[in-house]
């Protein structure tokens, strides 16, 4: 995760950032392909942009887990099990 002083001056909004970023992830993490993933700000942020951040950042795990389900869904053209 890369935040520098340059985006968000603060350490207390660095580490809010990261803490809040880690907190989803682990929330989600089991529903991840797995893979890696890396955080780093483009832009200056201050306090009020947190939410925002943190709602992008969980669209991104969540679209990464409907991709991931859709590809490990079983396929509708599996034959059926006949029983005698």
């Amino acid at each position: 995760m890369m935040i520098g002083k340059k985006n968000a001056r603060t350490s207390v909004l660095r580490n809010a950032v990261k803490r809040r970023i880690r907190e989803q992830f682990r929330q989600r993490q089991s529903g991840l392909p797995p893979s890696q993933y890396v955080v780093r700000l483009s832009a200056s942020v201050s306090a009020k942009d947190v939410q925002a951040i943190i709602a992008e950042w969980t669209a991104a795990l969540d679209h990464d887990i409907r991709k991931h389900a859709r590809t490990q869904a079983p396929a509708g053209n599996a034959p059926a099990e006949v029983r005698p």
